[in-house]
């Protein structure tokens, strides 16, 4: 699982099927899409103050990214998210 947190941490790089990538993103408590030298942030919905645990994945053979991840200081909010 990745950590995404203002305190640091270690990100994921997952391929979006495309050519491109998928990056937890661990100072911004976000996503990056790269796609050649573009890198778009796209905010979780449960990322403030205390930041995102989360784990993304690619479906295999598919342009999906899937991720689920619970905010991290009071693991009370849980997220689901997908790339479309």
């Amino acid at each position: 699982m990745a950590v995404a947190s203002k305190e640091g941490g270690s990100g994921q790089l997952v391929p979006d099927g495309r050519g491109g990538f998928w990056l937890t993103q661990v100072e911004k408590d976000d996503l990056r899409h790269m796609t050649g030298r573009r890198r778009m942030p796209v905010r979780l919905p449960l990322a403030g103050d205390h930041g995102v645990n989360l784990a993304i994945s690619q479906v295999p053979g598919a342009t999906r990214v899937w991720g689920v991840g619970v905010e991290s200081e009071t693991e009370h909010g849980n997220l689901i998210w997908s790339s479309g």
